[in-house]
């Protein structure tokens, strides 16, 4: 990439960071107003290997990533969420294997960074949603407000004290599959979906909903 320095136009190589695993989800650590941090989860489908999320800073003058901290994270990190009021919170969803059944869950977790203690302390799991948990959104202006998707709902939470209180459950009908989700950076009840071929934007608290649908498909 290029950048200017004193003036001048330079081509800068990119900057390159090596991961244990596979990753499939990479986050900026919104949070955090002075450095530039990200969070990057690994995948790996074997349990023995482990899966972990990294927190490196990038160094935008030495053209530099460092890798801060290593947190071991059991499960295979699908999707994270940072806090956008606290740099060391964050949701992340992930892979859970339970009598030979697997499901996806979210949980909230607290970073600690210290010489002695790089580890992930579990806030609170959001609990109740009956099929897999695709995504989890924090509102960027309460910070207690978070919503989270499956492929049959949508559900609000609101985060106190180490605990989730479900506020609404939005139901999304005949909904074959759901595969991301946005919240509208104007408008906080208002979230955007994207079903099938779809967008479908809703309003959670009158429930209703608007539907885009793509007929075409441009290629580039």
């Amino acid at each position: 990439y290029q950048r200017r320095v004193r003036g001048i136009r330079v081509i800068m190589e990119p900057a390159i960071h090596g991961l244990s695993s596979k990753a499939r989800c990479l986050t900026a650590v919104a949070g955090e107003h002075e450095k530039n941090r990200f969070l990057v989860g690994t995948f790996s489908a074997k349990e023995k290997d482990g899966n972990e999320i990294q927190l490196l800073e990038v160094n935008v003058v030495e053209n530099d990533i460092e890798l801060m901290h290593i947190f071991p994270h059991a499960a295979s990190v699908w999707s994270l969420e940072t806090s956008p009021f606290d740099p060391n919170l964050f949701f992340s969803c992930y892979v859970s294997v339970n009598e030979r059944k697997s499901s996806m869950r979210a949980s909230l977790w607290r970073m600690k960074e210290s010489f002695n203690d790089s580890s992930l302390e579990e806030v609170v799991e959001l609990k109740g949603h009956a099929g897999s948990v695709k995504k989890v959104l924090w509102n960027k202006t309460i910070e207690s407000s978070v919503c989270s998707f499956d492929n049959s709902s949508i559900k609000t939470w609101k985060l106190a004290e180490g605990t989730a209180a479900e506020l609404t459950n939005i139901p999304l009908g005949d909904v074959r599959k759901l595969t991301s989700a946005t919240l509208d950076p104007h408008f906080d009840d208002q979230v955007a979906t994207t079903v099938d071929e779809s967008v479908i934007v809703w309003d959670i608290k009158s429930n209703k909903y608007n539907l885009f649908q793509f007929l075409h498909y441009v290629s580039c």
